[in-house]
């Protein structure tokens, strides 16, 4: 399931990026916007067969809620306006987003240590992308 809930990420980026020249209309944007919070609820779901583990439970939600949030955000202001920059910013933030998504998908499996180790790569990402575009 990790590897659809991946999918269900990156599928739709670079169709969003085809938009960061031009602008698109709302409608984009928010297709995108809805496929993420379902992406950070499936990567929030602790499978049945996995054990029960607090410490499992609550990093994996979290790191999901903290690619909601700065996957999300961009994408609610490309909503609002959808023009070129907001629509590339947007996509950015999918792109420098990712390791938070792949460290609460960690998390479920692997433990804190591994998730958080793999989660610190996107703040570091954010880092680069001011200095180079991540596209």
């Amino acid at each position: 399931m990790p590897g659809v809930t991946l999918g269900a990420h990156t599928s739709p980026v670079p169709g969003l990026s085809r938009r960061g020249v031009g602008g698109d209309r709302r409608l984009l944007p928010a297709a995108t916007l809805a496929g993420t919070a379902g992406v950070a609820l499936a990567a929030a779901e602790i499978p049945a067969a996995a054990p029960a583990r607090q410490d499992r439970t609550w990093l994996a939600r979290g790191l999901a809620g903290w690619y909601a949030a700065g996957y999300g955000a961009p994408q609610a202001r490309a909503v609002a306006t959808p023009d070129a920059a907001r629509i590339r910013a947007a996509v950015g933030a999918g792109i420098t987003g990712l390791p938070a998504l792949q460290g609460s998908l960690v998390a479920r499996s692997a433990g804190p240590l591994p998730a958080a180790a793999v989660a610190a790569c996107a703040p570091l990402g954010r880092v680069l992308a001011r200095r180079m575009s991540p596209t």
